[in-house]
């Protein structure tokens, strides 16, 4: 890719990035991420478009703390509880913040005269993901509607979404259920909403 198309790219993400860490409580951090070097992601896009090991190029680069990743949310077609068909959607959250924890299923037996517990794994729970970002519109008096109505029509889906994000491929989390769904006016602005997903992943399987 012509590096003369990345550096404004990168320079136009970057703005948007300090919006969103602002917005998550972050500003006081100074990762790396603040003082971007645009010759170095040039040379390192063209880095990961050669080899298939690096995902990166499709969705966007790899900038350090905190992660900065493009998240897809795609919803399935289903019938709601009216009896109306709902249309599937997909929303494109240009940059967000990803959180992921795992609590693993271990048993554990305290025995009489032992100090400690015996420990027997049984399995691995779900993994935790929080997703944070904002929403944006270009406009200082006007709300970001056409992305809330896209959320509101994710967040209200009953179903299991699928969700394309470069890190959560690192974990196998193709798919994911929306817990609970935070969003919240951002003081002094109009057209920016903060969003917070907390979300727990999902394993399809067929009951027999």
């Amino acid at each position: 890719m012509n590096n003369s198309i990345l550096i404004p790219l990168a320079k136009q993400f970057e703005g948007q990035s300090k919006l969103i860490l602002k917005g998550a409580g972050l500003g006081l951090l100074k990762p790396k991420f603040f003082n971007v070097d645009y010759k170095k992601i040039a040379i390192e896009q063209g880095t990961y478009e050669q080899s298939d090991r690096y995902g990166y190029s499709k969705k966007g680069g790899l900038f350090g703390l905190p992660i900065w990743d493009v998240v897809t949310l795609i919803s399935p077609s289903y019938t709601d509880n009216d009896g109306n068909n709902v249309t599937g959607n997909r929303l494109t959250l240009d940059i967000a913040l990803l959180e992921i924890s795992n609590e693993r299923n271990i048993v554990k037996t305290p025995i009489s005269g032992r100090n400690g517990t015996v420990k027997e794994y049984m399995s691995d729970g779900d993994y935790d993901i929080v997703i944070k970002g904002s929403l944006a519109s270009n406009y200082a008096n006007l709300p970001p509607i056409e992305l809330l109505e896209g959320l509101q029509a994710i967040v209200s889906c009953p179903e299991t979404l699928t969700i394309e994000s470069n890190l959560l491929e690192y974990f196998r989390v193709f798919n994911l259920v929306i817990d609970k769904p935070i969003i919240r006016q951002r003081e002094g602005t109009r057209n920016v909403v903060d969003y917070e997903l907390i979300c727990s992943s999902d394993s399809p399987f067929d009951l027999e």
